[in-house]
Formats: C-alpha cells, sequence, structure tokens
C-alpha cells in the first residue's frame, strides 16, 4: 500500500516553511503510529525542493 498523496501533501505543507526559516532537515523529526505505512516504507518524497 502506498501512502496516500493527501497525507505526502500534508507533510510537505508542514515542512516547507521550518525549511524556509531555516530549520535543517537533518533536525526535523517525524513521529508516527509503529503500522504506520510511512513507518512500512521508511521514507516520503515530498515535492519540497529545499
Amino acid at each position: 500500500m502506498a501512502i496516500s498523496p493527501k497525507v505526502i501533501q500534508l507533510i510537505d505543507q508542514k515542512l516547507t516553511p521550518l525549511i524556509r526559516t531555516g530549520c535543517r532537515i537533518g533536525q526535523i523529526k517525524m513521529v508516527c503510529g509503529a503500522g504506520a505505512e510511512l513507518v512500512k516504507q521508511g521514507s516520503v518524497q515530498t515535492e519540497s525542493e529545499y
């Protein structure tokens, strides 16, 4: 099962302002449920260009 495009869009909407203000991506942590598809996949590709 793939990660929902709506979930990817939500993640991107939350990441973009953080990255624009100078937050380093290596310092950002995301918490999700143990059974979530994101955990199974291990990563998510967003549209953010930063």
